[in-house]
């Protein structure tokens, strides 16, 4: 028993996942997310999970930072959370932008490689370090 124990754990180091941070840092106007089946307001320092939907009205906009990232979500946007890892050496993380436009300044981190990516109904966006705008 204790054989098959010390195995499982050296098993999940090796394959160990991490959730990254998903922190909304700002809120400007109607911002807001939907988890489940309800919808909230969204306000500073709220944390996102896979799954989660943000939806921001006329004039509004929210800043997340994921890791060492930020992402803009701009005014009349609706962007679903799919991903928000970290595993070995790779820092994942990915959203659906079913419309609107958001802006991302994704950060390289020591030691780390970071994937971000965005995906549109019309195309696939990913960055490893860099600055853009996707609009969907």
């Amino acid at each position: 028993m204790k054989k098959i124990f010390v195995v499982f754990l050296l098993l999940l180091s090796t394959f160990s996942l991490f959730a990254l941070d998903g922190i909304v840092i700002d809120v400007l106007g109607k911002v807001e997310k939907q988890s489940g089946s309800s919808w909230v307001p969204l306000k500073k320092g709220d944390i996102l999970q896979p799954g989660d939907i943000v939806s921001t009205g006329f004039r509004s906009e929210a800043v997340l930072s994921i890791g060492k990232s930020t992402v803009t979500v701009r005014a009349l946007t609706r962007m679903t959370i799919e991903q928000l890892y970290e595993k070995n050496e790779n820092h994942v993380s990915s959203v659906y932008l079913d419309v609107g436009s958001i802006s991302a300044d994704v950060k390289p981190v020591e030691n780390k490689r970071v994937g971000f990516t965005v995906k549109t109904p019309a195309v696939t966006a990913s960055v490893r370090g860099t600055a853009g705008i996707v609009y969907a």
